[in-house]
């Protein structure tokens, strides 16, 4: 399996972008790219092409689910797996409707969310 080589990690929590690039740069991704919103996502997706936008659903300014459409919207083909901790199950599915592949729970320890995100990403990727 081939691991993309530019990944978009969007979300408002510091913590968790930070966690998710070291993750993704453990995994030998080389371009781990960081937005903090929505709109800085789309802005940034536009910008740089990554292969993959790992966004999460809960987001001000615009949620991942409106980035998620617009995103698609720009290029059908762009893989957008998204994160959440307290969705809703609508969320979950307006996200899907919006054109995600899939999602994790960041709330995961932090073995089963690296286990989660590599077998997303290799889903994704087959």
């Amino acid at each position: 399996m081939a691991l993309p080589q530019s990944v978009l990690v969007v979300d408002d929590e510091a913590h968790i972008r930070v966690i998710l690039q070291r993750i993704l740069t453990a995994m030998g991704i080389p371009y781990v790219h960081v937005a903090e919103n929505g709109r800085e996502a789309c802005d940034m997706y536009s910008q740089f092409k990554c292969e993959l936008v790992v966004m999460d659903i809960n987001m001000p300014v615009m949620t991942g689910t409106e980035a998620v459409a617009r995103i698609r919207a720009e290029d059908p083909d762009a893989k957008v797996i998204m994160l959440t901790s307290l969705a809703s199950r609508r969320a979950v599915e307006q996200s899907a409707e919006a054109g995600a592949m899939d999602y994790l729970r960041k709330d995961l320890p932090l073995e089963q969310l690296k286990i989660r995100l590599r077998e997303a990403i290799e889903e994704a990727f087959e």
